[in-house]
């Protein structure tokens, strides 16, 4: 039988990521986010600052020009940003979902 486990400490390229994600989150803020719904827009400007550092997809194989490191890295872009203050629920549509079956 073989067991399957998922680490609990973090490795050090989780570390980064949520690192990176934490700081392009945070230099946008919470009142970022409230502004942008209160204006009925997307967060457009952070989804490209995720996106040029390679963020937004994350999840998508490299040979697709994705990051090629699965959901879980999704995931960490996700929380990071959501504890900046910018919920981003796109990210579960667009590249987790649709993304993951265009892939």
């Amino acid at each position: 039988m073989t067991t399957v486990s998922l680490p609990i400490v973090p490795d050090d390229n989780e570390l980064r990521i949520r690192e990176s994600v934490r700081g392009i989150a945070q230099s946008f803020g919470a009142h970022y986010a409230r502004e942008c719904f209160e204006e009925g827009k997307p967060p457009t400007a952070l989804w490209e600052a995720l996106a040029d550092k390679g963020f937004v997809g994350a999840n998508i194989p490299v040979e697709w020009g994705g990051g090629g490191l699965g959901m879980s890295a999704l995931q960490i872009v996700a929380e990071e940003s959501a504890a900046a203050g910018v919920i981003l629920l796109m990210l579960v549509v667009s590249p987790g979902i649709a993304g993951s079956i265009l892939t």
